[in-house]
């Protein structure tokens, strides 16, 4: 027997038209009431209405200062328009990110803007459930930092590592953090705070901010390459990230780029992030340069040294291969390769791009970009205000 259609509320319309102007406001930051109109077609006075009823609810309010200057209006005859903007003060989100090493809290304001921030090393050892008290501990903490009531959070974005069931809100596999197997990183957190929980892979995420930073210079789709313990990946094509079939995040990190290579903890061989993660290389820079963690290269003077180019060299033909591989697989052109440092990531595509060009005739373009734990707890909050705004 088919279903009845359900009846459509003047409610569910007018709280419908009220998220529209809400998505337009954070999307443009500033509107006027006609501009509204034009944006989202609805009539002049349905959009006044919506207007009065969000600034009552302090949700919305007039822009302080001379916003006609602002807008290019200044010298049209006739009433000036008045513009709103959304007040920021009135929701919060909050965003982690998190790996074996590290991990990042980002309070936002309702427009997105960071208001406070900390990042903190991950002790080490610790098990899944142990990094899930400790995040726990550090988002309570923040929220004091930031002095912010609890209630006026609209949810918590996760950026986690390894292999995401971003549906779920699980981290299917970590290998680096014991016992993070099908975890429900989403559930639990929602136990502790009651409020709801968003969670996305932490390569998908800083690979969406950058695509949307680079969208006009670039063509098609974005490879991403972020290089931390491990080696995550991230494919970005017409802005949206790929995901498979079983609503999980791409890893390749454990790609096999030489059968007979080294021993991978993941019980396979040759595996892209054995010769590419942050330890690779601290392993084979220890008796070049006196440095403890990949951030302190970009302040090492003799990181272009003879030796050390003659490791990058070797370094770059793996990536090389690995692009290859990828190239053939997705058929994209442009790559993010992303690391903590901005000397070890440019050193590492000029020479990466050196082989390209001389072993692959398709024009290939590769970015080197440093990661930034801030950058990405704030778009880690974002994954709250977008689902929020959502239309």
């Amino acid at each position: 027997m088919k279903e009845k259609s359900k009846t459509l509320r003047s409610t569910d319309i007018r709280e419908h038209n009220e998220k529209v102007i809400l998505h337009l406001l954070y999307l443009h930051q500033i509107l006027s009431q006609s501009e509204a109109c034009l944006k989202s077609g609805l009539k002049p006075p349905t959009v006044f209405r919506i207007f009065s009823a969000l600034e009552k609810k302090g949700l919305i309010q007039i822009m302080k200062g001379n916003t006609s200057q602002e807008k290019g209006n200044s010298d049209k005859k006739g009433r000036k328009p008045v513009y709103y903007t959304l007040n920021a003060r009135h929701f919060y989100s909050i965003g982690v990110d998190f790996w074996s090493k590290q991990a990042t809290i980002v309070i936002t304001d309702f427009t997105g803007h960071a208001l406070f921030h900390k990042v903190t090393d991950l002790p080490q050892g610790y098990t899944a459930s142990q990094v899930l008290n400790f995040l726990s501990q550090l988002i309570h903490n923040s929220i004091k930092g930031a002095k912010i009531s609890e209630k006026k959070i609209l949810g918590i974005g996760i950026c986690a590592p390894g292999r995401v069931n971003i549906e779920q809100g699980l981290v299917v596999s970590y290998t680096r953090i014991k016992d993070m197997k099908n975890f429900e990183i989403a559930k639990l957190l929602k136990q502790e705070f009651g409020t709801p929980i968003y969670v996305h892979n932490n390569c998908s995420i800083i690979g969406l901010s950058e695509y949307y930073k680079l969208k006009n210079t670039i063509n098609g789709s974005v490879l991403t390459i972020l290089i931390r313990s491990g080696v995550g990946g991230a494919l970005i094509n017409n802005g949206q990230v790929f995901i498979a079939q079983d609503n999980t995040t791409l890893e390749f990190g454990h790609m096999s780029i030489d059968w007979q290579g080294k021993s991978c903890e993941c019980g396979g061989t040759g595996c892209l992030e054995t010769y590419l993660s942050e330890d690779a290389f601290l392993n084979d820079f220890k008796s070049l340069l006196k440095v403890n963690s990949i951030e302190e290269i970009d302040e090492n003077s003799n990181f272009d040294s003879p030796e050390t180019i003659d490791i990058i060299e070797q370094k770059a033909q793996i990536l090389f291969v690995g692009i290859r591989n990828l190239f053939k697989i997705f058929n994209c052109t442009t790559f993010l390769v992303i690391s903590r440092s901005k000397k070890l990531s440019q050193i590492l595509v000029q020479r990466t791009m050196k082989l390209i060009e001389e072993q692959m005739s398709q024009p290939i373009e590769i970015i080197p970009l440093r990661y930034d734990p801030v950058t990405v707890g704030t778009e880690a909050a974002k994954l709250v205000l977008n689902q929020y705004f959502l239309i």
